[in-house]
């Protein structure tokens, strides 16, 4: 009999576990070996691109880094296992020929939900229909053609998916087809289990302590892979305008509440080129949650972050800039329309009123419990990782008694 093994499995270049650090450091807690597996170049005949690896700040012990050259090696490792893998690749075009593969191979998948944020948009940037259409088909098509051929099979069903997000659960509740199928098992996700979401479980079990000692905020990248993809890119003059125009927002804020500015990037994005671009400030990578905690006001234009923001009651601003695109639009209407956010356009700086822009922010946290409910703690004061992993090892690791 094949020994059972859980598995962490992804599909990329860049090797760090930081942003699921809290979850795999609980789930290496609670199993002998897990393997962290990189399906980069799962292929049927084509060489290794390149041999990645793993990094990170206190790596478990028990956390092993595997990438198969290619299918024939990947099976072969497989010939005394049985993976449970919790699946954290997605279901871009680029993805699809992995879950085909995939199929070949026996595998239980897992997958966990548990961001809390909102969702996000599928709209190109410019009017081409070339850049529509292959943009859509990258980011939205695809998932939708994975999910049917779940359906029947043809590429890996999820057994369990764990989600933070009550209203997805309860719209494909509300679909006759969509809880017919689910009923029957043949749902692309055989069964939906309702967590909390990662932010609630790191905010019991650290007991963070917010303050009020910063102005935060959580800048976004104007070259962002989605933008680019979705046709949108600015110009010299638009670029310097836009951060003019918000390194003058930050400026006139840290002047008028005598707070210090911090300013936190994405993990993908360049440091360095951050620094310069805003040298009056001091600019952090991989330190948003901290600092967030810190905040006596945070800034944003669209950043799956900003829950840790949502749940500790901060005064949050959305931002937004008639030079973005629509993909960054949309994804800060989307804030301001579902959590009631206010949001402050950068093109009318010249306008700008602090006092006015922190009360109706302040005002607005009486509007965040509908979201959190919702999207951040919709299942009490249950901790998210501990409902994962009971699940997990009842369902996979304990053995069946009659």
């Amino acid at each position: 009999m094949k020994k059972k093994y859980l598995a962490w499995m992804i599909n990329g270049g860049e090797i760090n576990i930081r942003s699921h650090d809290f979850i795999i450091q609980k789930l290496s807690q609670n199993f002998d070996k897990i393997y962290y597996i990189n399906i980069l170049n799962l292929v049927f005949f084509k060489k290794q691109i390149k041999k990645n690896f793993l990094t990170g700040e206190n790596l478990p012990y028990n956390l092993i880094y595997y990438e198969p050259k290619n299918f024939f090696e990947f099976r072969n490792f497989l010939k005394d296992k049985k993976l449970i893998a919790i699946s954290n690749f997605g279901k871009d075009f680029e993805d699809l020929k992995k879950h085909f593969i995939l199929n070949f191979l026996d595998i239980d998948f897992i997958q966990i939900s548990n961001v809390g944020n909102i969702q996000w948009s599928y709209h190109a940037n410019n009017d081409k229909l070339y850049t529509k259409v292959k943009f859509r088909l990258a980011k939205f098509y695809t998932q939708k053609l994975v999910n049917l051929l779940s359906i029947f099979s043809l590429v890996p069903k999820v057994q369990i998916r764990f989600l933070s997000n009550l209203k997805i659960i309860e719209n494909i509740k509300k679909n006759k087809i969509k809880n017919f199928l689910l009923k029957l098992k043949l749902f692309h996700a055989k069964e939906l289990i309702l967590i909390n979401s990662r932010t609630h479980d790191e905010f019991f079990e650290n007991k963070i302590i917010p303050s009020e000692e910063f102005i935060v905020l959580l800048d976004s990248d104007l070259d962002h892979p989605d933008d680019l993809m979705a046709g949108q890119k600015y110009t010299e003059e638009e670029y310097n305008t836009h951060y003019d125009n918000l390194k003058s927002l930050l400026e006139k804020l840290s002047k008028k509440f005598n707070k210090k500015v911090i300013i936190t990037v994405h993990p993908r994005s360049n440091l360095d080129q951050k620094k310069k671009i805003f040298p009056n400030y001091q600019v952090f990578k991989h330190r948003t949650q901290e600092f967030i905690s810190k905040a006596f006001l945070v800034l944003f234009f669209d950043s799956s972050a900003i829950v840790d923001g949502i749940l500790l009651k901060k005064k949050i601003v959305t931002l937004i800039s008639d030079i973005l695109g629509r993909l960054s639009k949309d994804g800060s209407n989307k804030y301001s329309n579902l959590v009631g956010f206010y949001q402050f356009n950068l093109n009318e700086i010249d306008n700008f009123q602090d006092t006015k822009v922190v009360a109706e922010a302040e005002k607005r946290i009486l509007l965040y419990d509908k979201y959190i409910f919702q999207n951040i703690s919709p299942d009490g004061k249950n901790l998210g990782y501990k409902k994962i992993i009971e699940t997990i090892k009842k369902r996979f690791f304990e053995e069946n008694k009659s």
